[in-house]
């Protein structure tokens, strides 16, 4: 099964992505990671991708679309992935369509909008191994130390109001249009992020797995 999870910013798409392709056996599939890799792993790539990335313009989307592709014809996207980070607008949407990627569900992680500000205000990353914590949630047994590594933590430099407000704009504004795109495809199903993690996971796996619909 190929999965889209669609969510604001501190919405938990990536701790949940993380609980379902270890239940599922999938991969996820990053196109952030994969544009990056390319710069030091992929020499017939890097000319076309490099110049878009290092000026902080998006990368067009045909060659994303060969990218991504390239990706999915590898053999542990035999049964399935989670798409992460694209599409982020329905053009892209239209894209994956047109070149043929499916998308068999895409699931929308809804929470309101203060306390999203408070998840990434909050939110803490370590600087040696970027696991994540949070000053109210999920606390350090040492503050400032991380659990794992006893490395510094950190505040993005993106988790601060300011820029958080304007990130969460540009989600509404370009990225939340990408639901009714999907739920005119009968592919949408939404789930309530502001339960406890493994509350919110529970009704992941029910879309998935076909109980909720």
């Amino acid at each position: 099964m190929n999965i889209l999870l669609l969510g604001a910013p501190g919405a938990g798409k990536g701790t949940q992505a993380a609980l379902i392709s270890g239940k599922l056996g999938i991969p996820i599939i990053s196109m952030g990671d994969m544009l990056r890799d390319i710069l030091v792993e992929d020499e017939s790539l890097k000319e076309q991708v490099e110049p878009y990335m290092r000026s902080g313009r998006l990368v067009p989307d045909d060659i994303v679309g060969v990218i991504l592709r390239r990706r999915i014809e590898k053999p542990d996207c035999k049964g399935g992935f989670i798409l992460d980070g694209y599409p982020r607008n329905v053009e892209q949407a239209k894209h994956l369509d047109k070149i043929g990627v499916n998308i068999d569900k895409v699931i929308g992680i809804h929470v309101n909008k203060e306390e999203l500000v408070s998840r990434l205000v909050g939110r803490r990353i370590c600087k040696s191994c970027a696991a994540p914590f949070h000053v109210s949630f999920k606390k350090p047994v040492k503050e400032g130390v991380c659990d794992f590594c006893g490395g510094e933590l950190i505040s993005r430099k993106d988790d601060v109001a300011d820029v958080i407000n304007t990130r969460l704009e540009v989600y509404y504004e370009q990225t939340r249009p990408l639901e009714g795109y999907y739920y005119n495809l009968g592919k949408f199903f939404v789930v309530n992020g502001e339960d406890s993690v493994d509350s919110v996971n529970n009704m992941l796996m029910n879309v998935v797995e076909g109980i909720a619909q």
